[in-house]
Formats: structure tokens, C-alpha cells, sequence
């Protein structure tokens, strides 16, 4: 199979015309209409090799690695479809539910095409080739891709009609043919990166990189401000928490580096905004955990779940009312326009401190040693015998080092910061499930305190009573699995591994 993709000045109609000057040519099965392609809005599909693609009740998942536009597979319904779990059960549902749950599937593009099958006839009224022509049109983008395959026989005659192609401005296809018309279209499916690596320079100045670290955070805010909005899925509002503390920790951990008053007014309104999303943030993990929920019950108890997860969702949409309103108050609105307009325009101000204009370098690696010292202090039974409260703090001192690491791993030796990242992650990972599990038995037992008539049903209370005893006993499993975790971060060499990447940085 050839594929020629032609210059936008020529029309689909144009490029037929053209054939059929030089061969016969019979359509076959001609169809135009509007196609839209559908992804999450962190690209999973894309990033798992597939495209989705809507063209009126069909949805048509193509992989676009392989060789040639793919036959893809197919899932037909007339229901609206947001989410995975609102088509009917066919092979395309379950192949992409692992990698898109629980994110929506949301129009990324959309555009009109026109295709035809064409065959080849000579004078002969003999069959020289076969294929498809193929033109989508977006905004004033065109993309018109003709694919053929020469039958047996007649492979001169192909190659000369090729080179023909060639002449009216077609250019022959080497790579996958989706990934051309992507990029002819001007569609984008990779650009929201939360976790990317902001590049850093040893030598600046710490401030420097400090605005940029946070200019970067609240630029994450506003990408996920309009998901927020509409409520397409509950991974909007973790990511937009997961910028706060970000920024927050870059405030709390370089206090002495940016200026006082700003410094003080930033976080203020951080923390405002971080504690009117948690309400919000732990009822739809809750809601999150249906199928973990039901799987952890047994059946006779389901319709006490049911009545519960019903009580959640209900006092999850007041509660996302409230955050709305938040998103329209002053705190939002401060970080959305002044404070990120300030971090990138007045620089002297952000600079005004001296410990603001040490070499990032240099500020980071004393900062790092210190966090991990402050973890080193801690002995076997300040970990093995601690309660919830005393294991969250632990978290976030953690999770403190853990950012410091990623925020500033550009600035140091990848071979030797992936390990220390590692351990670091699994450590937190631990923590982190121990404290979720914990928050989980608090909540599911604070709604026995609500007068919603359907969590003062006794099927519902049943329900409450087994998955907090359920919860129990996973997080006293968690617990004395912490020791295997634990000991590795508080290793010899690991601790040698901190002192020779951190006190060389220092010492240069």
C-alpha cells in the first residue's frame, strides 16, 4: 500500500479530477459528513497508541503505530457517551477502560472528511489499482491523503502513477498517516503535561526559578479551571489540589528566599483555596471507590452500599455548588490575575531578599540535606508504633523532600536522582494508602451523624459498620507491612547516596 499526502491548494475533487485523466476511475461507497475525535484531556488513549474517533452513532477506536489507517474497532450506541462506562459492553469498552478510567472522554477535535474507494482501470478496462482517497478539512486546514495498492501485474504502472502524484505536489508517506493528519490539522493531544520537568539553570538566581516553578503551578490551576466548571470528571479537581500543594510547598519550603508580605498573601489565598476543595476532593474519592466498595461487600449488603453511595452523590453536587463559588471569589481570582501577572513581571520585587538571589543550585542541595536530616531523626518506634496522626506528618514531610527532589532534578545527574526518586515514592505510596484509609473509616462514619433519611436506613448503617471493619483490618495489614518500606530509606548507603549528591553539589 502507497500513501500520498497532497498539498492543501489541491481539493478532493481536484485530485479525482486528475486521476481520471490518466485512468478510469470507478467510486466506490462515497461518503462525507463530520467526524470528531474524542480523548481524555491528559491524552490517554493517545498516549497508549489509539485514536477514538466519532462519525455520527459509531465510535471507532484506530491505532495509529501501525502501518496504514488500521481498520480499528468498532462500538455503536445512540446514548450519549462521556464516559467509558456509558457505552454498551463490546471489545472497544473493554480494551480502553484500564486507560482511561475514571477521566472523561471528551470532543479534542472535530472536523469534515470526504472518502472514497477508487479502482483503476487502463484502456483495457483491466484493474491497475485500489485504494481509498481521503480529505478532511478543519478550520482552514486540509488534509487530502490518497492510499493505493497496485494489483498483481501491474507494478510499472503503479510506479508511474506515483511519480505522476508526485508532480501535482504529492508527497509519498513514510510514517503512520494518523500522525500526519494530526499534524496537518493542527491537533494536539500531548499538551497538558502537569508532571513536566521545568527545565532550571544551576547559576540563577534562586528567585528566578522559584517564579517560574510557581508560574508554573498556577498555570496548571487555570488549564483545569474550566473541567472544574463543567464537572466533566473528578481527576480536574485532583489535579488543581495536586498545583496547590505544589505551590504551597514551594512557599512553605523557600520562606526565607522570596519576599515577606508577597510571600505571606500568596499563601494565604492557597490555603484558602486548598481547604474549600477538601469536602469536595473526599466525597468523590468515595465515589470513586463504588467497585472497590462492592467488591469488598458481600451481595446482601449492596443495597445499603447503594443507599449510601446515593446519600454521597447527593451531598457531593450541593458541595460542588459551593466550590463553584469559591472558584468566583476573591482568593481564585487574586492568584488567577495578580499573582501570576507579578510573578512574571515584577521580578526586582521577587528578587528584593539576598537569600533570593543565591545560585539555585546551591539553595536546593542545602535544603534537600536539611529535609532528609530532619527524616534520618526519626528511630524505628517513631514509625513502627505511630498513629494516623503521626503517619500523616510523616507524609507530608515526605512528601515535602519528594517535591524538592522532582521540582529541582533537572539541576542534578539523572542516574543518581532516579533511585533516590524511587525510594522516596515508594515510602510516600505506603504512607499515603495507610493515611486514605484512615480519612476513609473517619468519613464513612460521619455520615452516621447526617439526617439524610437514606444514611438512617438500617441497610445503610449495616453497610457503613462492615466497610469501616473491612478498612480496619487492610490498614493494620498496610501497617505491619511498613518495616519493608521503611528500612531501605533508612539505610546506610542510601544515606551515603544523599550525602555525595547533595555535598558535592555544595561543595562546587
Amino acid at each position: 500500500m502507497k500513501s500520498l499526502v497532497f498539498p492543501h491548494t489541491l481539493s478532493f475533487a481536484q485530485l479525482l479530477h486528475k486521476l481520471n485523466d490518466y485512468y478510469r476511475v470507478r467510486r466506490i461507497q462515497p461518503w462525507q459528513g463530520k467526524r470528531v475525535l474524542l480523548d481524555t484531556f491528559d491524552g490517554r488513549l493517545f498516549r497508549h497508541g489509539h485514536i477514538l474517533i466519532k462519525t455520527g452513532f459509531d465510535y471507532t477506536l484506530v491505532p495509529y503505530k501501525k502501518a496504514g489507517l488500521g481498520q480499528g474497532l468498532v462500538c455503536r450506541t445512540r446514548k450519549l457517551v462521556l464516559r467509558v462506562r456509558d457505552l454498551p459492553w463490546c471489545t472497544l469498552k473493554k480494551k480502553i477502560a484500564p486507560w482511561v478510567e475514571p477521566r472523561a472522554l471528551l470532543p479534542q477535535a472535530e472536523w469534515r472528511e470526504r472518502r472514497s474507494g477508487i479502482v483503476l482501470f487502463n484502456r483495457k478496462q483491466q484493474v491497475v489499482g485500489q485504494g481509498v482517497a481521503i480529505e478532511s478539512v478543519r478550520n482552514k486546514e486540509r488534509f487530502l491523503l490518497i492510499m493505493i495498492n497496485g494489483e498483481k501485474g501491474f507494478s510499472a504502472d503503479l510506479r508511474a502513477l506515483i511519480k505522476e502524484m508526485k508532480a501535482w505536489g504529492g508527497e509519498q508517506v513514510q510514517r503512520n498517516p494518523w500522525l500526519l493528519f494530526l499534524e496537518r490539522l493542527r491537533i494536539a493531544l500531548t499538551e497538558y503535561r502537569p508532571k513536566r520537568i521545568v527545565r532550571l539553570q544551576p547559576q540563577w538566581p534562586a528567585y528566578q526559578a522559584l517564579t517560574l516553578l510557581l508560574a508554573f503551578q498556577i498555570k496548571i490551576l487555570l488549564q483545569n479551571e474550566r473541567g472544574l466548571r463543567h464537572d466533566w470528571d473528578a481527576e480536574f479537581l485532583h489535579d488543581f489540589r495536586v498545583a496547590i500543594r505544589r505551590a504551597r510547598s514551594i512557599l512553605s519550603l523557600f520562606k526565607k528566599n522570596l519576599p515577606a508580605k508577597k510571600l505571606n498573601s500568596l499563601r494565604r489565598d492557597f490555603r484558602l483555596l486548598s481547604e474549600a476543595t477538601n469536602p469536595l476532593r473526599d466525597l468523590d474519592v468515595q465515589l470513586l471507590r463504588r467497585t472497590l466498595y462492592h467488591k469488598l461487600l458481600p451481595a446482601s449488603l449492596h443495597p445499603g452500599l447503594e443507599k449510601l453511595l446515593k446519600a454521597i452523590a447527593r451531598e457531593r453536587q450541593k458541595e460542588y455548588l459551593r466550590f463553584v463559588r469559591v472558584l468566583n471569589g476573591a482568593a481564585y481570582q487574586r492568584i488567577k490575575k495578580q499573582w501570576l501577572l507579578s510573578l512574571e513581571q515584577d521580578k526586582s520585587e521577587w528578587a528584593s531578599r539576598p537569600a533570593g538571589r543565591l545560585p539555585t543550585k546551591q539553595a536546593v542541595a542545602r535544603l534537600i540535606g536539611k529535609k532528609f536530616g530532619q527524616l534520618q531523626k526519626m528511630k524505628k518506634e517513631d514509625w513502627q508504633n505511630a498513629d494516623d496522626e503521626a503517619l500523616h506528618r510523616m507524609r507530608i514531610e515526605a512528601k515535602k523532600l519528594r517535591y524538592l527532589l522532582e521540582f529541582f532534578s533537572s539541576l542534578f545527574p539523572q542516574p543518581a536522582m532516579a533511585p533516590l526518586l524511587e525510594q522516596l515514592r515508594r515510602v510516600q505510596d505506603h504512607l499515603g494508602h495507610l493515611n486514605d484509609l484512615a480519612v476513609q473509616q473517619t468519613k464513612l462514619l460521619d455520615h452516621l451523624q447526617k439526617k439524610s433519611p437514606l444514611l438512617r436506613h438500617p441497610q445503610t448503617i449495616a453497610a457503613i459498620g462492615a466497610l469501616v471493619a473491612v478498612l480496619h483490618q487492610e490498614q493494620e495489614q498496610w501497617k505491619n507491612m511498613l518495616a519493608a518500606t521503611m528500612e531501605p530509606f533508612f539505610a546506610a548507603p542510601h544515606k551515603k547516596a544523599y550525602r555525595k549528591l547533595f555535598q558535592d553539589a555544595l561543595a562546587r
